[in-house]
């Protein structure tokens, strides 16, 4: 059973535009608007499952703009699709932390501010860690990417990053677009990742391609192809992590220890 919650509301200057806590199922989100908030725009919490936010356009939060967080129990069975997501301030777009089976697809975001990206996966903030499959798949990235105070390392319009315990489950990115990235159009950091698999991604007009700190493990690439970089195809200081190119890849083979 759907529950058809929220539907054609607009939501401004206040803290938070959405947050639900669970365990519950079955939230219906569609066509919302939600600006300037203190936080996040939209935030599934603890537990939520089988929930659906589309066609809603989201803009100048100052945390993630949209966000699935398994903390003390899984987000499971969740998709963000068709949306759009513009100007977050330190944090991304749209993140997935931790959860299993959840998607993001079909979004737009653009221009994130500072210590965040676009789109991240990631198993941070206490999570239940990632399971099942997790997918983002045909959005555009345009602008993102941001320095990041607290470490050494950059954001990525994507990135990815096992800060709470090792990434193993299987995450599908693709069809995706990545154009004028701040730094990196993919980033990982962290402890370790295996399963991450990147297919049919044009990165176009960032310093790098890839950007690599820290971690173990590999990520596997098809047809994802790179143009107009102004720096190199791989920022990577690290030998323990690596990037398995399958077929069609072209545009970042070179790498940089700056």
């Amino acid at each position: 059973m759907r529950i058809l919650l929220y539907k054609n509301i607009w939501i401004e200057h206040v803290k938070v535009g959405i947050w639900v806590d669970g365990p519950f199922s079955g939230l219906h989100v569609v066509g919302i608007i939600i600006r300037d908030t203190f936080a996040d725009g939209i935030n599934l919490h603890k537990g939520v499952s089988n929930v659906i936010i589309e066609q809603s356009i989201i803009r100048n939060t100052g945390d993630d703009g949209m966000a699935m967080w398994s903390d003390q129990l899984p987000d499971t069975g969740n998709n963000l699709r068709f949306n759009t997501v513009q100007v977050p301030v330190l944090a991304n777009a749209i993140a997935i932390y931790g959860g299993s089976d959840n998607s993001a697809n079909d979004n737009y975001v653009a221009d994130s501010i500072c210590e965040g990206g676009g789109l991240q996966v990631s198993n941070r903030f206490g999570s239940v860690l990632l399971s099942g499959v997790t997918t983002m798949a045909r959005n555009t990235v345009n602008r993102c990417g941001a320095p990041n105070h607290d470490n050494t390392a950059h954001n990525g319009a994507l990135w990815f990053w096992p800060q709470d315990g090792a990434m193993n489950s299987l995450v599908n990115i693709n069809d995706t677009v990545i154009e004028d990235s701040s730094y990196a159009g993919i980033t990982f950091w962290g402890s370790q990742l295996t399963n991450t698999h990147f297919n049919n991604i044009t990165i176009t007009m960032a310093p790098y391609a890839i950007e690599v700190n820290g971690l173990n493990g590999q990520a596997y690439f098809k047809d994802v192809v790179a143009s107009k970089l102004t720096t190199g195809g791989i920022h990577s200081c690290d030998n323990g992590f690596k990037l398995v190119q399958e077929s069609g890849d072209s545009g970042w083979s070179d790498t940089h220890c700056p």
